[in-house]
């Protein structure tokens, strides 16, 4: 009996270790501005892998509005890669007007390098009145962002890529 626990705790092990080396990777903080009536998606390499809104912080309703106008709370995601090598990453945000219902949708995208062990820290920020931009921060600046009391924190992606 003792022969089988050892041999299995072994497999175990050894399963163990081959799943971590599998995705073990590259860890990239994603944070998201405190938006009106946007929806927010996350893309990687082209695939949709999750949304991005955070709850709803304030709402403004008024007789000649089709929907209340909302403003979303700021928030980040924390992503896992499981593999080295250059990934696109993209957000979508489709803006819907709230006096017309008419959707406007915007793009910011960016490649990524992905090294094993490496943390990248990436702003969504505005780019001018219409349009929108992937920043890479600093480790200062991520951190800081990162302690940020009032900023939500969205459920970890983990995003390892078998066709690789």
């Amino acid at each position: 009996m003792k022969k089988i626990s050892k041999r299995l705790t072994v497999v175990i092990a050894v399963l163990l270790t081959a799943a971590l080396s599998l995705c073990a990777g590259t860890t990239v903080y994603l944070f998201v501005p405190a938006l009106g009536n946007m929806d927010v998606t996350l893309l990687i390499d082209g695939e949709e892998v999750c949304d991005l809104n955070t709850p709803v912080g304030k709402t403004t309703n008024f007789h000649t509005f089709k929907i209340p106008s909302t403003q979303s709370k700021k928030g980040w995601v924390e992503i896992e890669f499981g593999q080295e090598g250059k990934v696109l990453l993209a957000v979508s945000l489709v803006y819907t007007n709230f006096l017309n219902l008419e959707k406007s949708t915007f793009q910011a995208e960016t490649q990524l390098d992905l090294v094993d062990g490496e943390t990248i820290y990436v702003d969504l920020a505005r780019k001018g009145w219409n349009d929108c931009q992937l920043k890479f921060l600093d480790e200062k600046k991520g951190a800081k962002k990162l302690a940020d009391k009032k900023a939500f924190r969205l459920p970890k992606v983990e995003y390892c890529n078998e066709n690789e």
